[in-house]
């Protein structure tokens, strides 16, 4: 049997994506272990996502934000449903939890495949993970815009990207490109853990210096919609790593072992991308990108949960 490691960040804590995931259906000859490393208590969220989702008005995304939010598991509730839960210090989000999660499992190499996600997504159908460990995908899509060191994409724009013949030799598989930039958002990574033995079996977190442990606030980040927030809308300090691990790729000619989904920021056909806890939240650049594709999804019938 192939393993299949998923590894959610517990932060938010919304009780529907934890049921969407254990509902993907999983091909035969693949077992998958589900890990919550948590940054906070789910009881904790209880309270501030109660207050959020009275505040956030109609439309397709609210209502699938009302979907996840419909409870909060508590700590037993996900021991019993098959969740092994561990409770970690606060100190960095993203990639911190893989991090945490790989001094516990140094035998992550038993894992081919693993999933790195937050818990602020929301996944449509229950096909995804058996299109992505049995490479049932015809077409993936890749960043020409990250690819533009090499001769043959030296032309590529900000934007660029082709869709592709899909195959399995992808490194990192994302669930949709991050419009005008070439790096990952590092919100919803498969990872072949071929790749994390190849990055040292740790993302580097040397340059990060905003530490948060013992800190379970949500920073003011709550329901804002398309309007910036007061407080800002990115904790810079935490986008290092990934800046770091594209420039891993970048230096080892790795980058185009990079796939995605989809090439429009936080939405595919398999999964839609939270923001700061919402996804009705879309105040950043690629957020107008991301409401135009949600209206095509919806007058397709895609987002018909």
């Amino acid at each position: 049997m192939k393993k299949f490691a998923v590894i959610v960040s517990g932060w938010h804590f919304p009780i529907g994506f934890y049921k969407q995931i254990k509902e993907q259906k999983i091909p035969d000859g693949w077992e998958v272990d589900y890990f919550c490393v948590s940054h906070r208590n789910p009881s904790e969220s209880t309270e501030e996502k109660r207050n959020i989702i009275s505040q956030i008005g109609d439309g397709v995304l609210q209502d699938m934000d009302r979907l996840l939010y419909e409870d909060t598991p508590t700590v037993k509730w996900l021991e019993e449903t098959g969740w092994k839960y561990s409770l970690e210090p606060n100190n960095c989000g993203d990639w911190s939890v893989a991090n945490q999660w790989l001094e516990k499992h140094p035998n992550y190499r038993e894992y081919e495949i693993a999933l790195i996600t937050h818990d602020d997504n929301f996944l449509v159908g229950d096909e995804l993970f058996m299109n992505v460990l049995d490479n049932r995908f015809e077409t993936l899509f890749r960043n020409d815009y990250s690819l533009n060191d090499l001769p043959e994409f030296k032309h590529a724009k900000s934007g660029d990207y082709s869709e592709v013949e899909a195959s399995d030799d992808w490194l990192l598989l994302s669930n949709a490109i991050v419009n005008y930039t070439g790096k990952p958002r590092g919100s919803f990574d498969f990872f072949k853990t071929s790749l994390l033995e190849d990055i040292g079996g740790s993302f580097d977190m040397s340059r990060v210096e905003l530490d948060r442990t013992g800190k379970t606030d949500n920073m003011g980040m709550e329901y804002y919609g398309s309007s910036v927030p007061e407080g800002g809308l990115s904790m810079k300090d935490w986008e290092k790593p990934i800046q770091d691990f594209y420039g891993f790729m970048n230096r080892n000619n790795l980058l185009d072992k990079i796939r995605y989904l989809s090439p429009v920021y936080r939405i595919s056909p398999y999964c839609l991308e939270g923001e700061r806890g919402l996804l009705c939240n879309m105040a950043t650049p690629q957020g107008t990108l991301y409401k135009s594709m949600v209206e095509k999804y919806k007058d397709a019938g895609i987002l018909n949960v």
